[in-house]
């Protein structure tokens, strides 16, 4: 049911997003589950998301499916001629979005390819292609089927164990890991703030398109992109009102809130 859903959005959202440019084609499609800690201060509360990696022949595409599913939604609506109270009205309907970032790994060649969505406005920072310098154990086990074997690094400020398996030989995995002799089907932080772990997986026959939707980015280092996220996060009002069209005041549904940070990467 799940991959039916996921082929009948993907479709929908393709044909209504007309300035997408394909930019390769999807040979194997990796569902994983998300869980992470938001708030390092309340590490037993956590929250989980449904990601979506697409492998191509060139490069590979992350991103959250609770998000795509949401947007997907979200532009059916607007093509049929709902206004945005409308949309705004039943909200509830299209349920939660998870992650906002879109994670193009070697696009352009050699680069990483990063958009995500601050507020109201989607910002698009490119950085160089590092893979992870991996130790490989001798420790196996099966997931999801296959076998894998255990591989331990840092990057980004957290130390990593990553579970690759050679029966599906690309080197490539969740988020920004690459860079092992096969497919990654699981990966964690030493303290499990962030964990991917793989629960389906599927080859494509038909060619099924990888696209980047052509539209005005606000493009940005990564460094600088950082510093306006963790502005964001720390307080949010006095970041629409100076980085959107949109001016709110504070009242008592919406005063100064600082909201969790805990990023993946430091």
């Amino acid at each position: 049911m799940i991959k039916t859903c996921l082929i009948l959005i993907s479709f929908i959202a393709f044909s209504l997003c007309l300035n997408a440019q394909i930019i390769d084609k999807t040979s194997i499609e990796c569902q994983y589950k998300l869980t992470w800690v938001p708030d390092t201060l309340r590490p037993n509360q956590t929250k989980e998301d449904f990601m979506i990696l697409k492998v191509g022949h060139k490069l590979s595409e992350f991103y959250s499916y609770n998000t795509f599913r949401v947007d997907s939604m979200i532009q059916v609506d607007v093509k049929n001629g709902m206004s945005s109270l409308q949309i705004l009205a039943q909200r509830a309907k299209y349920g939660k979005k998870g992650m906002e970032y879109q994670i193009y790994k070697n696009y352009p060649e050699g680069k990483i390819t990063v958009i995500e969505k601050l507020m109201s406005d989607s910002y698009k920072y490119e950085e160089i292609l590092k893979l992870q310098k991996w130790a490989i154990e001798n420790e196996k086990k099966t997931i999801l089927g296959y076998n894998a074997q255990k591989a331990t690094c840092s990057f980004g400020g957290r130390k990593y164990t990553a579970w690759f398996t050679t029966e599906i030989p690309v080197s490539t995995g969740p988020w920004k890991f690459s860079g092992l002799p096969g497919l990654i089907l699981k990966v964690e932080d030493n303290n499990k703030n962030y964990v991917f772990e793989i629960a389906g997986l599927r080859k494509i026959k038909k060619d099924e398109p990888i696209s980047l939707e052509q539209k005005e980015y606000i493009e940005l280092t990564k460094t600088d992109f950082f510093k306006l996220d963790k502005k964001m996060k720390k307080d949010p009002l006095a970041f629409m009102n100076s980085n959107t069209s949109v001016t709110l005041k504070p009242s008592g549904n919406n005063q100064k809130k600082e909201r969790p940070y805990n990023p993946i990467e430091h």
